[in-house]
C-alpha cells in the first residue's frame, strides 16, 4: 500500500510484476526448475498475497501487468500447452471484471525447437504446405540440400548465409512455434476473461523471438529497449 501510494504521487502508473510462474512448483519456495505441468499447483499464499496486490492497485489507480510465465520453453508439447492455458485461464478468470489487470503471457521469451516428435511432425508438415514435394525442396534449398524426404527432415540449425533459403525456412518455422505459443496462451486468458488483455514482453533484438511476426494474436505489442 506505501509502493503505490508513493507511485500514484509520483504518476507512476503501471507495475509489471515477473517471475510469478515458478511460485507453482514447490509453494513459496519459488524453485525457478519448474516445468509447464508443474502450473496445476496454485498456492493459497500466492492466490491471497496477488489478491491483495489488485485490490491495493486499484485503490491508488496502478495497472498491473501479471507475466504469467517466467523460464519455461516455446517447442511444447500439445500437453504442456494446455497446462500452460489453464493456468492462464484461472489467473484471468480470478480477475474478471477487474480491468486494471493486464496479462503478459512470458517475459523475453527465447524460441527454443527441441527434436521431438510433435515439433519434428510441425516442421515436415509445414515444409510440405509450403513446397509440396520434395523435388520443389530441393530446388529451393540448392545451397543446403534436405538430408531426407519430407516428413522425415530434421529441423536443424540455421547458417549465417545471406542466401540460404534453409536457414530462411528455419527462422520462419521459428515464428510459426513462437505463435503457436502464444495462441494457446492467448486462448487460455480469454477463456477466463474474453475482454483481457494479452501481450508478449519481447527483447530489443529479433534473435530471441521474432517480435514483429510474434504479435499475431496480442492486444498489445510490448517491445523492450
Amino acid at each position: 500500500d506505501h509502493d503505490f501510494r508513493r507511485m500514484a504521487a509520483r504518476d507512476i502508473r503501471l507495475l509489471r510484476i515477473l517471475h510469478f510462474s515458478p511460485y507453482a512448483r514447490a509453494g513459496y519456495q519459488g524453485s525457478a526448475g519448474h516445468t509447464s505441468l508443474d502450473l496445476a499447483n496454485r498456492p493459497e499464499r500466492l492466490r491471497r498475497q496477488m489478491d491483495a496486490i489488485v485490490a491495493l492497485a486499484h485503490r491508488h489507480r496502478i495497472a498491473i501487468v501479471l507475466t504469467l510465465h517466467d523460464w519455461l520453453g516455446l517447442g511444447l508439447s500439445d500437453e504442456e500447452l494446455k497446462a500452460q492455458a489453464d493456468w492462464d485461464r484461472f489467473w484471468s478468470a480470478r480477475y474478471r471484471g477487474k480491468t486494471w489487470v493486464l496479462f503478459d503471457v512470458q517475459n523475453e521469451p527465447d524460441v527454443d525447437v527441441p527434436d521431438r516428435p510433435e515439433i519434428r511432425s510441425l516442421w515436415n508438415r509445414w515444409l510440405k504446405d509450403r513446397y509440396g514435394t520434395d523435388d520443389a525442396l530441393v530446388a529451393a534449398w540448392q545451397k543446403h540440400p534436405p538430408e531426407a524426404r519430407l516428413g522425415d527432415l530434421a529441423f536443424g540449425k540455421p547458417t549465417g548465409s545471406w542466401d540460404d533459403a534453409r536457414a530462411a525456412d528455419i527462422k520462419r518455422f521459428e515464428a510459426e512455434i513462437l505463435n503457436r505459443w502464444v495462441e494457446a496462451n492467448v486462448a487460455g486468458i480469454k477463456a477466463g476473461n474474453p475482454h483481457a488483455l494479452a501481450l508478449v514482453g519481447y527483447l530489443p533484438s529479433m534473435a530471441p523471438a521474432d517480435k514483429l511476426l510474434g504479435t499475431r494474436f496480442t492486444d498489445i505489442s510490448n517491445m523492450h529497449y
